[in-house]
């Protein structure tokens, strides 16, 4: 049976008697959600593979029913996109539902100024099957909230209003060209932004106007800096118009409809903000880097003479907890001598945070994840059927090995009183964390850095000192860290993750900065890339 959007009103009335189950409804919802191009039952497999990544990608921070509400949701902002509220940021039709094209461009690069990432590295097929699952969260999403505000309305009466409303995208907004240049004035387009976006976005373009503001959920969020180049919906003269045109639906963004002149006028004036070289520092694509052998044997030291010749890769980073003042990026170079794998991470930080003794002190801190799979799992903390293997240096760790301060260094002339009498600061009374045992709490850290394996969200795990081979040892200089991990290549890997020469695995990072209070999910992180061990 083959069922084609003309025949809606045949399903429907289906759907009213009973004819169709509902375990059957959202496998078939899909034929009024597709694109003109596939419209039939013949296209079910499209949503069911779209389901699968999903699921695998998606749904830790989407939710499985895709209302946003996923396990790592909590430790995101802005917070994931609800599908089910039928609310997107990024359109270009005239009546809010995104196209095709609208979805597609959103997978494809991302959502810059959020932990979205880019899936541009998938193909056409799985990028288009997951638009029809986005489509149908967002069906099912109107059709529940319907239901539940008229629990007597008839179901299929109830998903014909829902297709009608929800259903298709309108047509393409009728947004001004751009006009010829001697009609762009940048001092007009200065008065402009001083007058409609200045009070958000600053009079300098960097967003940080005190003021508080929330989405349409009522999560809060912040104004764009347009210094730095991250814009959500893209940089490109068209993409800025865009968004001031239409607005960005279910934010404070509005839409504004100003004149072809005016618009473009406005748009060149905010594309002049951005700092020369911004956009290339904060744009995140997949990248190959590769470990080339050496001869010799290779240390942790960051300034030893391998290191001047080793080619360089920047990867961005994207904090999960936004904020623009953040680390941008590292820089990536490894190498290999047959057994051991070096890498060597640089990034800038203006402070060194390596102390962990006051209950406000956060510690610097870098890890690497590892994967051996060409299609590996979402890059937090991999899934059940394929593991990671990480590796994170900590400022803290380290200096406990060479500097260890302790409770009586930080709090001098303490206790006292009764308390005194109970022994001195650093006698376990007094460190509770210690006392309970807590593993990262201990002052007697054997290396810098902690080996950990996970199966998924929640299921990161300490390898024991027997099972450890990454080490490493960090320099900070002219406020920059330069931070060494190595890992004995001939030492087996309890999780299956053994980088060896001539393999090819998955890489991604993740930096803390403590200063500005990084720890445990509040960190900045990578997307995917390969590493490439020279055979």
């Amino acid at each position: 049976m083959v069922f084609l959007v003309d025949s809606r009103s045949v399903f429907v009335r289906m759907l009213g008697a009973g004819l169709l189950g509902s375990a059957l409804l959202p496998a078939l919802l899909v034929v009024f959600v597709l694109s003109p191009a596939a419209q039939s039952a013949d296209d079910i497999p499209l949503l069911q593979r779209g389901q699968a990544l999903f699921a695998s990608q998606c749904s830790i921070c989407h939710g499985e029913t895709g209302h946003g509400d996923g396990a790592a949701a909590y430790l995101l902002s802005p917070r994931p996109r609800n599908f089910a509220s039928a609310t997107f940021r990024l359109v270009s039709t005239d009546d809010g539902i995104p196209s095709d094209e609208d979805l597609l461009t959103t997978l494809r690069q991302g959502m810059p100024g959020s932990a979205m990432p880019p899936w541009g590295h998938l193909g056409d097929e799985d990028l288009m099957a997951l638009v029809v699952t986005v489509r149908d969260l967002m069906i099912q999403g109107k059709l529940d909230e319907l239901l539940t505000d008229e629990p007597d309305l008839d179901r299929a009466v109830a998903l014909e209003e829902v297709l009608d409303e929800f259903g298709t995208p309108g047509e393409l907004a009728d947004l001004p060209q751009r006009p010829p240049e001697e009609r762009i004035d940048l001092a007009h387009g200065e008065e402009l932004y001083t007058k409609n976006c200045a009070h958000c976005h600053g009079h300098d373009g960097r967003g940080e106007v005190p003021q508080a503001m929330f989405d349409g959920e009522g999560w809060p969020i912040t104004a764009r800096d347009f210094t730095v180049g991250v814009f959500k919906g893209g940089s490109r003269g068209v993409d800025i118009a865009r968004r001031i045109w239409l607005g960005m639906p279910g934010s404070p963004m509005p839409a504004t409809p100003y004149r072809q002149d005016d618009l473009w006028s406005l748009v060149d004036y905010v594309q002049g903000m951005i700092k020369p070289g911004a956009q290339d520092q904060v744009v995140q694509s997949p990248k190959i880097f590769t470990a080339h052998r050496v001869a010799g044997t290779l240390g942790d030291d960051p300034d030893a003479a391998a290191w001047a010749s080793a080619d360089a890769t920047w990867l961005a980073l994207m904090p999960l907890w936004w904020r623009n003042d953040r680390v941008e990026g590292v820089s990536v170079q490894a190498l290999h001598d047959g057994r051991t794998l070096a890498l060597r991470v640089s990034w800038d930080d203006a402070t060194k945070d390596d102390e962990l003794i006051h209950q406000r002190d956060f510690g610097d801190a870098l890890a690497l994840e590892l994967s051996i799979d060409t299609d590996p799992p979402f890059f937090g903390m991999g899934a059940s059927r394929n593991p990671v293997s990480i590796w994170q240096w900590k400022a803290g760790w380290q200096r406990d090995l060479s500097d260890r301060l302790t409770l009586a260094d930080a709090f001098p002339n303490k206790p006292r009183g009764q308390l005194a009498q109970q022994g001195a600061p650093q006698d376990p009374v007094f460190m509770t964390a210690t006392a309970a045992g807590n593993p990262l709490s201990q002052q007697d850290h054997p290396l810098a850095v902690e080996n950990l394996s996970a199966t998924g969200h929640g299921t990161l795990r300490s390898l024991p000192i027997v099972d450890v081979a990454a080490t490493g040892f960090g320099e900070w200089n002219d406020r920059r860290w330069s931070i060494v991990l190595l890992r004995d290549m001939w030492k087996p890997a309890p999780d299956g993750v053994l980088p060896e020469p001539g393999a090819s695995l998955s890489a991604a990072f993740a930096v803390w900065d403590g200063s500005a209070g990084d720890r445990n999910g509040s960190k900045s992180v990578t997307i995917w890339h390969k590493l490439v061990l020279e055979d």
